[in-house]
């Protein structure tokens, strides 16, 4: 891919193709994207996945959920965690197909030793290989997960996981979000 520089220098005008930036000096991270299909950015989001968390009961929570533009749409994988001060459950997305995503869940105690996992895997990984599917091996391997087969993609993040929130009723929770590719 490359860039075109316009520069006007004493009235003259002039363009100059260059070739696209790297991330930083240090990175061979190709930043260069597909130009068809639902889920073009999954390379440059493996150098950038986005991680959200939100706290409060299960009202505030859908609030926020509605209130956040994720593009699901553009992801391959993204994982859901919810915590309380005694219970967890975790979610992967995996699409399947043009419409519809695979999803893994998995109820449990806690998940903290997962999330640091997973923080750790993504800073190593540093972009480098899909970081969907470094999070999901990760996931697989530490859950004994159950799966939920194939549903249709849900567009939201309310769609994706306001029903599992809203099950928490009045409990005060932390709901984190993974975007990964």
């Amino acid at each position: 891919m490359r860039h075109f520089v316009l520069l006007a220098i004493c009235g003259v005008v002039a363009t100059m193709s260059t070739p696209l930036p790297a991330q930083d000096g240090h990175s061979n991270h190709d930043t260069t994207q597909a130009t068809s299909g639902p889920r073009t950015a999954c390379r440059s989001a493996s150098f950038s996945p986005e991680v959200i968390t939100f706290y409060g009961d299960s009202k505030a929570v859908q609030e926020k959920l509605d209130s956040y533009q994720a593009h699901l749409e553009d992801r391959r994988v993204y994982m859901f965690v919810a915590e309380t001060a005694n219970s967890a459950e975790a979610m992967l997305f995996e699409t399947s197909g043009d419409t519809n995503v695979h999803v893994s869940h998995w109820r449990g105690t806690s998940v903290s030793e997962l999330c640091e996992q997973i923080s750790t895997k993504v800073l190593a990984n540093r972009g480098i290989a899909c970081v969907g599917e470094q999070v999901k091996s990760l996931v697989l391997k530490a859950l004994p997960t159950d799966d939920l087969g194939v549903i249709p993609a849900p567009v939201t993040m309310r769609a994706a996981f306001g029903h599992n929130v809203k099950a928490y009723g009045n409990d005060y929770m932390r709901v984190t979000v993974y975007l990964l590719c």
